[in-house]
């Protein structure tokens, strides 16, 4: 049975600039390359959910405009539901440029567009998909953050939350009943000040954010130092693969939205987090690893391939393989 996961967040198209240097004022300079994705918190998740085989709704704003229809549509085709991703008149469609020097440095101007203008309202509309489960990130207001809170816990609809962007200040006392909220190394030193370079600094980190947001499941996300998951009176430390993970503009949004989105998944399905945080952290690594955005997302056999070879036990019958495979084709 594919899970119905609502993924609220917000959608940009991002244009990248690579230039041997940042221009000074008054001159300009001659890009070697460039590059046109659609970015954003929700509509990367919600590409890789509707990629990893789950049923996919979007629930988010752009412009009713070129740009808008453009991403409304390339969504569409790549399985998204996007009947509550609301086009709006009053505002463009979200855009995010950065500009990639041969020194190292980058420059960034965002401008947030139609998703400032998504509201309550909007939410509601999405709770009417019927999902089986909530993904929601923090690039939206406070008030809507609060509102899927609050909507999903009144549906008894469990709760994924991402804590990014950092909000240092976000009222986490008004979010209740989160199932499961997911970090990486920055994020929590920004909300919490404890390191997670140790067993005790993660223990210690996971309490206290599950003091703040009363999550049942927190995922801490260490890059090569591993995952740590910790889930009432257990926890886990799950070592990383040793996959250089390639360095392109994708690799930080899709490798952690397919890593959240592979969790989701396999939860939904199975109700084990231990095994929800193993196959996430398959599907991470092998798209950190590979090539380009959405398609550097694994499809099922890619996936079975690799956990064949490196974690057998993940799938370790022959009707779970059946299944994958059937996916996969359709069945």
């Amino acid at each position: 049975m594919k899970p119905r996961i609502l993924v609220i967040g917000n959608t940009y198209l991002q244009t990248d600039f690579f230039v041997p240097s940042l221009p000074v004022s008054g001159y300009a300079t001659q890009a070697e390359s460039c590059n046109e994705w659609v970015s954003g918190r929700g509509a990367m998740s919600a590409l890789c959910a509707s990629k990893l085989g789950a049923l996919s709704i979007l629930a988010g704003r752009a412009g009713e405009d070129f740009t808008g229809r453009r991403i409304r549509d390339y969504l569409h085709s790549s399985g998204v539901d996007v009947r509550f991703f609301n086009m709006t008149r009053k505002q463009k469609t979200g855009l995010c440029t950065v500009v990639h020097s041969g020194t190292g440095s980058e420059s960034t101007i965002d401008f947030a567009g139609a998703n400032a203008s998504f509201v309550m309202k909007d939410v509601e509309d999405a709770f009417t998909s019927k999902p089986d489960a909530v993904y929601l990130h923090f690039d939206v207001a406070y008030e809507v953050a609060v509102a899927s809170a609050r909507l999903a816990k009144l549906k008894h609809i469990p709760l994924f939350l991402s804590a990014s962007p950092i909000k240092r200040n976000f009222p986490f006392e008004q979010i209740e009943e989160v199932n499961t909220v997911f970090l990486d190394e920055e994020e929590v030193y920004q909300y919490t000040r404890v390191k997670v370079d140790s067993m005790e600094g993660c223990m210690k980190a996971a309490v206290l954010f599950q003091n703040k947001t009363g999550a049942k499941c927190v995922v801490i996300k260490r890059k090569e130092k591993g995952i740590f998951l910790n889930y009432g009176k257990y926890y886990k430390a799950i070592q990383s693969y040793a996959l250089k993970p390639i360095d392109n503009i994708y690799r930080n949004g899709y490798a952690d939205a397919a890593f959240d989105i592979a969790f989701i998944d396999d939860y939904m399905k199975r109700k084990l987090y231990d095994h929800a945080c193993e196959y996430a952290n398959v599907v991470g690594t092998l798209t950190a690893a590979s090539e380009g955005g959405l398609e550097a997302v694994p499809d099922k056999e890619a996936i079975l391939k690799f956990a064949k070879v490196n974690c057998p036990e993940l799938f370790s019958n022959t009707r779970e393989e059946e299944r994958l495979i059937g996916e996969k084709r359709g069945i």
